[in-house]
């Protein structure tokens, strides 16, 4: 966030002519709509910014129609551009727009660039550099906001030898501002720039366009170059700073935001699949604020209900309602019958549950995901001396009067159970877990999880659910792994 000396220097300079923002959906991602909250949430001066939208994904036309009407209710002026217009044409446009109209700077944000509060206010103060970008990079890789080398066989931009101790922050230094040879997704541009470039983001013109003027070329709708591809605009911008001989900076700060893996992601594809590629973002959707409090040490967080049984606030109302949402699509919700082979298979004792197997959900990458980044944390903060590693069973069980309304008396065949509650608790009546041993109730709220031992010392009872459903994610872990089992 900016203290208040910055954000004073930036409302002054904001009051002079304010800038506008491209802000460009490239292709299907996931978390596109946290992407959007954090850009509304960024700090920019809703009176001084214009903002510029082009999206080439139809999918998500839905979800950018809602986010322009939050922005023009906190007064941001909006503009929808063409789809069908190329990346180039639209970039090379509204750096010609702000040329126009005298804005004092330009931001470009590409939706794969999740950044937090404050971040582009700081980048418009930094006004002595003509382009800056935040240093942000994707969370499993190399691949980031800007490069500082070149190629010397190709002429582009490149990889250096110190971009990796620099992301890391491996290198001691009291530098916060390095030069790039290219900047990427994410960049604020000073108005002494755009006067200098012509077509900024086009390549050279092919020989069959030469006779075109610079206006004709601006005003087609496809790049000039055939092999010219639209992953290829920021490069293009980047060698037509170069050859003006225009420095572009890297902001390297701790804090400044991520980018977003969009490997193999479709609009179809849910966001709650993508622990592994996105581990940082997923975790500000998925996971409540007091789970990373109690990773801090605010251990007082923790609720011990019963003896040996822990109550962890973990997940959100949103990993519930996602969650659901897929189980509900299935629909493929099992009978009821204690004749099941996979509960044969592994010797779990039989108490019929109306039930979906995460494996049936095709969620195993999630869940493998999960174990390792938050169930296992779990396990031992709940247990520090426990040894159990192995998920034996994952399940999303619904429970509702005329079905099966509860579960009588029984041991879980685990070594560990983890118990989380998929609804809020206005959603239904009864469905209390009793240890009739420990002599005590719990009624979880929605997204907190019950972890206590399975099998010996706490045998259990799901009270009936007298009114509405109750759903809950079960998991059992247990030292031996056993086949075809989740």
């Amino acid at each position: 966030m900016l203290d208040k000396e910055e954000e004073g220097r930036y409302r002054q300079g904001a009051e002079e002519n304010g800038g506008g923002g491209g802000v460009f959906v490239r292709g299907p991602q996931p978390f596109l709509q946290e992407v959007l909250i954090a850009l509304l949430q960024s700090g920019l001066d809703p009176h001084q910014t214009h903002f510029y939208i082009h999206n080439q994904v139809s999918e998500y036309d839905l979800l950018l129609r809602e986010w322009m009407d939050l922005l023009r209710e906190d007064r941001f002026t909006v503009t929808q551009m063409e789809a069908v217009r190329s990346q180039a044409h639209v970039r090379n446009h509204l750096l010609s727009e702000c040329e126009r109209l005298e804005c004092k700077w330009y931001v470009n944000f590409d939706t794969s660039a999740f950044i937090n509060p404050g971040v582009l206010p700081r980048l418009l103060l930094h006004s002595r550099h003509p382009v800056i970008t935040p240093a942000i990079r994707i969370q499993d890789g190399m691949e980031s906001t800007f490069l500082r080398d070149l190629d010397p066989h190709t002429g582009l931009s490149a990889s250096s030898w110190d971009h990796l101790p620099l992301l890391d922050g491996h290198l001691t230094t009291a530098r916060v501002e390095w030069h790039a040879s290219c900047v990427k997704k994410i960049y604020a541009v000073h108005r002494k720039v755009f006067g200098l470039l012509s077509l900024h983001y086009s390549p050279p013109a092919s020989p069959s366009l030469t006779h075109l003027s610079s206006q004709e070329l601006q005003d087609t709708s496809v790049p000039s170059d055939p092999g010219f591809t639209e992953t290829d605009v920021d490069e293009s911008f980047c060698q037509a700073l170069r050859l003006s001989g225009v420095p572009m900076m890297v902001l390297m700060e701790p804090n400044l935001g991520g980018l977003v893996n969009t490997s193999g992601h479709t609009p179809t594809t849910p966001d709650l699949v993508s622990l592994a590629s996105n581990p940082l973002i997923w975790k500000v959707k998925y996971l409540q604020p007091d789970w990373h409090q109690i990773l801090r040490g605010e251990l007082f967080r923790i609720n011990r209900p019963c003896p040996e049984v822990y109550q962890f606030p973990t997940f959100t109302a949103q990993f519930c309602e996602d969650l659901l949402s897929l189980a509900n699509e299935r629909d493929q919700w099992s009978p009821a019958l204690k004749k099941d082979m996979r509960k044969s298979e592994t010797k779990v004792e039989e108490v019929p549950t109306v039930d979906q197997y995460l494996s049936d959900l095709k969620l195993e990458p999630l869940l493998t995901s999960l174990q390792s980044d938050v169930l296992q944390q779990l396990q031992l903060l709940a247990f520090p001396y426990s040894t159990p590693d192995n998920i034996t069973m994952a399940l999303v069980a619904r429970f509702q009067a005329g079905e099966v309304a509860g579960l009588s008396q029984h041991h879980d065949a685990s070594a560990i159970s983890f118990l989380v509650t998929l609804a809020d608790q206005s959603q239904y009546q009864g469905g209390e877990l009793e240890f009739p041993r420990q002599k005590c109730r719990v009624r979880p709220g929605e997204g907190e999880v019950l972890v206590f031992p399975g099998r010996l010392t706490h045998p259990k009872t799901l009270h009936n659910v007298t009114q509405g459903i109750l759903h809950q994610l079960i998991i059992h872990f247990d030292s031996i792994r056993l086949r075809h089992f989740q």
